[in-house]
């Protein structure tokens, strides 16, 4: 697993529409308890309220951070550090990690990869709740669907407390054995992400657990009053609709575009 296709999938579907492209799926064994034996929320729950705080279809943020990776743990020498950005208006939305981009203008997705120079354009996935979620957060993956006994793949998660109002939410995954171990930090009183790590084993079968033989991520976020831009009109200004399909447009010119439709 390279370390930007993981973090694309994980980092950015977390901060755009609740995490649900990162493979966490399933079942949740224990209730957490705090140092003075208060018992926390459920797993399942923190996970859910994560998810809805950033998957409303009235969801407006603009997310600038940095991403620090570091071979063998949070004390290892740094071996990549990048910036990003993620703005979502509803359910218009604009991410950007090194040479990645991404578009939806709520009916379509654009991928933008500035280094091969494709276009990948596809439908957005169908909402199927009618419970306030976002779109393309899709039913079936939803806490309620995600967290059943008879889940396809097992799944523990556990919340511990922190001073304030703050918690982690600890997440081990059997859907993708690539990945030691996900924590997410966050605010309980507005349920924003503070900041998150994420360890993952350099062997991608996650056969080879040696100690030291992993890469270690941390991300900041920090949060920006909204800024007016229209997402739609600047995807479009680098794709137009042509009779015999989707065609590179303005400063992409010359670019291969591939479409699921």
């Amino acid at each position: 697993m390279t370390m930007r296709t993981f973090l694309l999938f994980f980092l950015l579907e977390l901060a755009l529409a609740g995490v649900t492209a990162a493979g966490l799926v399933n079942h949740w064994w224990r209730k957490p308890v705090n140092a003075a034996g208060k018992e926390l929320p459920a797993a399942a729950g923190e996970y859910e309220r994560i998810i809805r705080r950033y998957s409303t279809k009235d969801t407006a943020m603009d997310i600038i951070g940095t991403i620090r990776i570091y071979d063998g743990g949070g004390n290892g020498p740094i071996k990549e550090k990048n910036s990003f950005e993620a703005v979502r208006y509803g359910t218009k939305y604009y991410w950007q990690l090194s040479f990645m981009r991404g578009y939806c203008d709520g009916n379509l997705i654009l991928m933008v990869d500035t280094v091969h120079r494709r276009l990948q354009v596809s439908k957005m996935p169908v909402s199927g709740s009618s419970g306030g979620q976002g779109a393309g957060v899709s039913s079936n993956l939803m806490p309620g669907t995600l967290f059943s006994d008879t889940a396809q793949f097992k799944l523990t998660g556990m919340v511990e407390a922190q001073e304030g109002a703050g918690r982690i939410l600890t997440i081990h995954s059997d859907f993708n054995p690539a990945v030691r171990v996900s924590r997410i930090y966050y605010d309980t009183v507005s349920y924003r992400l503070i900041h998150s790590e994420i360890e993952w084993w350099k062997d991608r079968s996650g056969r080879d657990t040696a100690a030291g033989k992993i890469w270690f991520a941390k991300v900041d976020y920090t949060y920006q009053p909204r800024k007016e831009r229209d997402i739609g009109k600047e995807m479009w200004s680098c794709i137009t609709s042509e009779k015999d399909g989707i065609k590179a447009a303005g400063q992409y010119a010359g670019y291969t575009v591939t479409t699921n439709f």
